[in-house]
């Protein structure tokens, strides 16, 4: 009953903060820190000779940008790197989107990492050549607002 009227956590957009000084942990899901959420890093398996698989989705209605930091490793080769991403889910013209790869690799892993805007979901996708064994793609988001 207490916490109805004393909260615990009291997340920025409260009607009764106007600063963003608080710091939140989502059922382990993101941690919030003001209108800036990392979410928990994920980890996919990398399989040989799949095409456009996706990685995840977002709706672009709520985030309307965001930052992957991600590390491909398959067999020898690894790949660090950020993508940014960002898009206006309202931009009927098509010219709203856009999106940049910027990483760097001991050696080419032969993964091709993919961006694709269709209505207000917003698409990663990888590809992968069927010349190697597969691999890993560690990554996280971050982005601003809820």
């Amino acid at each position: 009953a207490q916490s109805a009227v004393y909260p615990r956590i009291e997340l920025y957009n409260s009607t009764t903060q106007t600063v963003p000084i608080s710091i939140g942990v989502d059922s382990a899901a993101k941690i919030q820190q003001g209108s800036y959420v990392r979410e928990t890093g994920a980890t996919t398996t990398v399989l040989a000779g799949n095409t456009n698989t996706t990685l995840f989705t977002k709706n672009s209605t709520s985030i309307k940008a965001f930052s992957m930091n991600y590390t491909i490793t398959r067999e020898t080769s690894v790949r660090t790197g950020t993508m940014i991403v960002v898009n206006d889910a309202d931009d009927s013209a098509g010219d709203g989107f856009s999106w940049t790869d910027d990483y760097v690799q001991n050696s080419d892993p032969d993964v091709t990492l993919n961006v694709t805007d269709s209505g207000s979901t917003i698409t990663v996708t990888y590809t992968a050549s069927n010349t190697r064994g597969d691999g890993k793609i560690y990554y996280s988001i971050t982005h601003l607002g809820v």
